[in-house]
């Protein structure tokens, strides 16, 4: 697909739609999507945003598969509002029309499944078809190709090397089926695997490209999108005067990095393993058939330590592994071996006499925020430190 100039008063809007997301008065309860259940939070998340609406009665839905219409009118509703709906001059057409006519103007729909049925479509054909015949199920080859077009296809030199750098060195280890991703999906899977975007189906970091999506799946991914948002800066508010004394720079920081690119502190540590909060939520089920293998340590982890491996991948990513047992050394992210060697945890706050920690495999659940002094660690024989902080840093 060619890619269709944009006007001035269409950038205008789009970045303001960016800039100020769509806010719903009041997130709905669906009465299939209760507090328990793992996607409660995403699906909460997304319906506040205004990025997903029921299907009726009072239901979400969860389990029900996802279409690329569907996917569509998501994601560009929790990135844009109402603007598709409100710049839409077609005729007629599914309740879709206005979204996948806006994300085809865009060329969101490069290297996705729509590509290539629009191709086969007789001259002139698009625009009905786009209106009309956009309900079969989206992949997650789909998303992932949907996802880069929207968050990164107009990035910078530097960021799109960044993907092609980890799809090159990192993908291999990462995603367990990365030989089966075809060629022209491996640098959107990289983008999307190395943000954090889409993860895998399973503790191995299994993609599963050709798989189909669950509306639960895709409010997580939403809600994943919208955090990456939110996160970036506003361009459409000015830069601070520069005051008249500039304060000396700070020494360049040059130890080493973070999943994200931030320096390797306790405090970014933190920040990275307290936002699996909304993905892991207090309560979330999990017992010993929990799963997770740490490429990075070469261990594969059950229950508790499943748990630990997930949070210590996710904020020390490649960095190898120590041990020691001394509590004085313990720092934010560390992982502790405690109940004479038979339970992991993850440390989020070190006191002075104490640690809190999150843990999985606790009464069969995810469990956050428990204190643990230091008189009970130092009393266990084999309470030991597993650090991922070089010794001098």
């Amino acid at each position: 697909m060619m890619k269709k100039p944009l006007s001035i008063l269409l950038a205008l809007v789009l970045s303001l739609h960016l800039a100020v997301p769509a806010l719903a008065a009041q997130a709905p309860e669906f009465s299939d999507v209760p507090t328990g259940h793992w996607a409660y939070a995403y699906v909460r998340q997304a319906a506040q945003a205004g990025a997903v609406n029921g299907v009726g009665n009072g239901r979400f839905n969860p389990e029900g598969t996802l279409t690329v219409a569907e996917f569509t009118a998501m994601l560009l509703r929790a990135l844009y509002g109402e603007a598709p709906v409100e710049q839409y001059t077609g005729e007629g057409g599914e309740w879709y029309a206005p979204y996948t006519a806006y994300a085809y103007e865009r060329d969101f729909y490069e290297s996705t499944s729509v590509a290539g049925r629009l191709a086969a479509c007789p001259e002139g054909g698009e625009e009905a078809f786009l209106a009309r015949e956009m309900a079969w199920n989206a992949t997650r080859y789909d998303m992932a190709a949907m996802l880069y077009q929207v968050l990164e296809a107009d990035a910078d030199g530097e960021a799109q090397a960044a993907d092609l750098q980890w799809a090159e060195e990192s993908a291999p280890e990462a995603v367990a089926d990365w030989e089966e991703v075809p060629d022209k999906y491996q640098t959107l899977v990289a983008f999307c695997f190395r943000s954090g975007i889409l993860t895998g189906m399973d503790g191995q970091g299994t993609f599963q490209g050709t798989g189909t999506v669950t509306r639960a799946q895709a409010a997580a991914i939403l809600c994943r999108v919208l955090d990456r948002t939110a996160r970036e800066p506003d361009s459409t508010v000015p830069a601070p005067e520069t005051p008249e004394e500039t304060p000396p720079e700070e020494p360049e920081y040059d130890g080493p990095l973070m999943p994200d690119g931030q320096p390797l502190t306790e405090e970014n540590v933190h920040a990275l393993i307290d936002g699996l909060r909304t993905e892991y939520p207090e309560g979330m089920h999990w017992t010993n058939e929990n799963a997770y293998t740490s490429h990075a340590l070469a261990i594969n982890g059950f229950g508790c330590a499943a748990f630990a491996l997930l949070c210590s991948d996710k904020a020390f990513g490649d960095l190898p592994s120590r041990q020691h047992s001394k509590f004085d050394d313990i720092r934010v992210g560390d992982m502790l071996r405690v109940r004479n060697n038979t339970h992991s945890v993850v440390v989020l706050e070190k006191k002075a006499d104490s640690v809190i920690v999150t843990e999985g495999n606790y009464a069969d659940t995810i469990h956050w925020d428990r204190e643990i002094t230091r008189e009970n660690l130092e009393s266990d024989k084999q309470f030991y430190v597993e650090t991922r902080y070089p010794k001098d840093a």
